[in-house]
């Protein structure tokens, strides 16, 4: 792992790297809506079933950055995550099961690369 992480600065809420800086990342369970984890992240909104809002605790430069996600359930499977609105004091995620509906699941992350 030498080399990938270049500096962590908390001052600035980013993680620097080589090819890219994380700017926020979380993790939450959406059945008891507890936050697990989170990073340069005020706050996470239950929206609606499958879909929440990251609110950033200092803003993107930009609104041309990444999310990276994930969402599953070990007894219910694999979901897929993706972006509704992507804005640079927050972003909508839509956590999707295998039929394609949403659903909440109890483990997910995210992270901002720009």
């Amino acid at each position: 792992m030498s080399g990938i992480v270049n500096e962590i600065d908390s001052r600035s809420h980013i993680i620097s790297g080589k090819d890219g800086t994380i700017r926020a990342h979380c993790s939450w369970n959406q059945y008891s809506f507890a936050e697990e984890y989170k990073f340069n992240v005020a706050s996470i909104t239950d929206d609606t079933t499958g879909r929440v809002t990251v609110t950033f605790t200092h803003n993107m430069p930009t609104t041309d950055y990444c999310v990276v996600g994930n969402c599953g359930d070990g007894n219910a499977g694999l979901g897929a995550m993706g972006m509704v609105t992507k804005l640079v004091g927050s972003v909508t995620l839509t956590m999707v099961y295998q039929n394609g509906t949403e659903k909440d699941f109890p483990d997910n992350s995210m992270a901002v690369i720009v």
